[in-house]
């Protein structure tokens, strides 16, 4: 165990070599950085879509942006993401979030150019409203997301629950890695569908490792899951078209202390490869469940 944890603070180390190769080079400050308000979901619409990509620049306790716009509200270390449009990241942030607060209609693009967040009281990436995020990593580009191990919420809240957590839809592409650490509870949440199209990705959560309430999909990538009570986990109880895992493609290796993979109702294993190291089951479901031949290896 404690090799993994010095392997991964290694990995944290590492990424500021990453960003000279990854990141833009050039960092231009913002002539403007507004206070986060409170908004309706008239108001949210009232915001243009910005033209073009918005690049975002961490730079330890300061944030600074290409071309200041509406869309996008830097409260101290915050960066408050309200409508639909193509936001590059690069940096590292010691203590700040990513929080997409964007009307239900928008779609939003959260490119991952060499970033290394923490945060010390909550989730460093939030996907609070918005129609659909896709995460996107850059090839080349190496990704680190660590949250707090207690999280402090307002009144009445008790979302997010994961160092990625989205209340929406979200998608994960590109060729890049990301390695997240989820001290509080899951390693990547979501109230809705978790689709993971490629990408390297690296989660170690004290609760789940990846849970999609509603679903979670993989079609390819290179995903390690560890140090988790359950690896991939979808629960939706109460909609039979729901709480279902499917993996038909990708490169996957779990090492779970409960099961690897737990669906509500069904898991599909169509492709690609599946390895498990679990103290409970190797795919747990009282529902159906369908194992294409060699893809699974129980350890």
């Amino acid at each position: 165990m404690k090799k993994r944890i010095i392997a991964f603070l290694l990995c944290l180390v590492m990424t500021a070599f990453v960003f000279s190769s990854c990141g833009e080079s050039e960092k231009i400050p913002a002539e403007t950085q507004n206070e986060t308000d409170q908004m309706s979901d008239t108001e949210k619409n009232d915001i243009a879509v910005p033209e073009g990509e918005i690049k975002i620049i961490f730079e330890g306790d300061s944030v600074s942006v290409d071309k200041p716009h509406d869309a996008v509200e830097i409260s101290g270390t915050t960066v408050n993401i309200k409508a639909a449009g193509r936001y590059v990241f690069s940096g590292t942030l010691e203590d700040g979030a990513i929080i997409v607060d964007a009307p239900k209609t928008d779609k939003v693009d959260l490119v991952l150019a060499g970033v290394s967040i923490t945060n010390s009281q909550s989730a460093p990436l939030y996907i609070k409203s918005c129609d659909k995020a896709d995460i996107i990593l850059p090839l080349g580009c190496e990704n680190f997301l660590t949250d707090a191990v207690n999280y402090k919420f307002e009144n009445g809240e008790d979302k997010p629950n994961a160092c990625i957590y989205s209340s929406e839809d979200i998608d994960f592409e590109g060729e890049g890695s990301l390695t997240v650490i989820g001290n509080y509870n899951n390693g990547i949440g979501s109230k809705n569908d978790i689709d993971i199209e490629s990408g390297i990705i690296n989660v170690r959560a004290v609760n789940n490792g990846i849970k999609g309430n509603d679903s979670v999909s993989i079609l390819g990538g290179a995903i390690t899951i560890e140090g988790a009570d359950d690896g991939i986990k979808s629960d939706n109880e109460t909609d039979p078209a729901k709480g279902f895992v499917r993996i038909n493609g990708g490169v996957i290796t779990i090492t779970a202390d409960d099961d690897a993979v737990q669906a509500y109702t069904s898991v599909e294993v169509n492709g690609g490869s599946l390895v498990t190291n679990a103290g409970g089951k190797a795919i747990n479901c009282d529902g159906s469940v369908t194992l294409a031949e060699g893809v699974l290896t129980e350890n």
